[in-house]
C-alpha cells in the first residue's frame, strides 16, 4: 500500500492552522500518511499549535524562503511514495478529500493530480471570480490552470526527476508542470475540493501581482518559456486580453447585484494588479 507525505508551508498562520490540521487528520483513507510542516519564522502561536499535533516540523530562516525552496526542503525529509502539497489556506471540504485527490495516482491513470479550489463564502469577491474561472466543477480537461501546488499530489519519483525552482518568487508549480508535462500525466480531480481564500487586501494584490510578473520574466529568461503568450505577442493583443478580462469581471459583478456598490473599488484593485504585474515583469534582475 502506498504511503503519503503531506507537506504544508506556514508562517504566522495561527488563525487558520488548527482547522486545516483537524481536517487533515480526519481524512478517511486506506493509505498511511505523515504530515510535515515547513515553518519560515513564525512569531505567533503557529509553532505551539504544530506541537499539539502528530507533525514533523522543519524550520528555515525567513530570508531563505521561497515556495520552491520550502517544498523541496519538506519533500527531502518525507518518507512517502506520494507527495501531497497543501497550503495552510486550503481547508479540505470533507473527510474523503485526500482519497479523491490520490485516486488517479493509485489507479495508475495519472502520475500527478490536483483538485478544485473554491472560495470561502462572503470573502474575497475578486478571488471568487478568479477561482471559478480556474477550477470548474467539471471539465474542461485540462482546466485553465493545469496544476497548482496549493492543493496537489504526485509521485515522489517526479520530484526526484526535477525539483522545484528555488529562485522563483512564485509560479514554481506552473514551471514544474511545463517542464514535466510531456513525460508525466497530470489529472484534474474536481471532486477533491478545498476552500481557499485570502482577505481582499490592496497590499496583498500588489505584492502577489508584482511577484507573478517577476516570476514570469525569470521563467522566460532562464527557461525560454513565455507564460504571457496566451495574451498574444503584440501590444494590441495584450491590451485586448486585459480588456476582455475586465469585461468578464464586470459581467460577473453585475450578476452578483449585491456586489455592484463595490464594483468601482474592485475594478480599481484589478487595475492595481495589472500595473503591479507589469512593474514586476519590467523589474531588473
Amino acid at each position: 500500500m502506498a504511503s503519503i507525505s503531506i507537506i504544508i508551508r506556514c508562517k504566522n498562520e495561527d488563525c487558520r492552522l488548527d482547522k486545516t490540521l483537524e481536517k487533515i487528520f480526519s481524512q478517511k483513507t486506506g493509505c498511511a500518511f505523515e504530515v510535515i510542516a515547513v515553518d519560515s519564522g513564525s512569531t505567533d502561536r503557529t509553532l505551539p499549535i504544530l506541537q499539539k499535533h502528530k507533525i514533523r516540523t522543519l524550520q528555515i530562516r525567513p530570508e531563505e524562503f521561497s515556495y520552491g525552496r520550502a517544498l523541496n526542503y519538506g519533500i527531502a525529509h518525507a518518507q512517502g511514495d506520494i507527495i501531497c502539497n497543501l497550503s495552510v489556506h486550503c481547508l479540505p471540504a470533507d473527510h474523503n478529500w485526500l482519497e479523491k485527490l490520490i485516486l488517479p495516482i493509485l489507479a495508475g491513470t495519472a502520475h500527478a493530480s490536483f483538485g478544485r479550489q473554491i472560495p470561502s463564502a462572503g470573502g474575497n469577491l475578486l478571488e471568487e471570480i478568479h477561482l471559478a474561472k480556474l477550477f470548474p466543477p467539471a471539465g474542461p480537461i485540462p482546466p485553465p490552470l493545469p496544476f497548482s501546488n496549493a492543493h496537489c499530489a504526485f509521485l515522489r519519483q517526479m520530484w526526484e526527476t526535477l525539483k522545484f525552482d528555488e529562485e522563483l518568487p512564485r509560479l514554481e508549480d506552473r514551471l514544474w508542470y511545463l517542464l514535466l508535462k510531456d513525460r508525466y500525466h497530470f489529472a484534474y480531480c474536481p471532486e477533491a475540493v478545498v476552500t481557499h481564500s485570502h482577505p481582499l487586501s490592496r497590499k496583498a494584490i500588489e505584492t502577489i501581482s508584482f511577484r507573478d510578473g517577476r516570476a514570469k520574466k525569470m521563467i522566460f529568461e532562464k527557461y525560454g518559456l513565455d507564460l504571457l503568450e496566451t495574451a498574444g505577442t503584440t501590444f494590441s493583443s495584450k491590451a485586448g486580453y486585459v480588456l476582455k478580462d475586465f469585461k468578464e469581471t464586470l459581467i460577473e459583478l453585475r450578476n452578483r447585484k449585491s456586489a455592484l456598490p463595490e464594483a468601482a473599488k474592485l475594478l480599481s484593485l484589478k487595475t492595481l494588479g495589472y500595473l503591479s504585474f507589469r512593474k514586476g515583469y519590467r523589474s531588473p534582475g
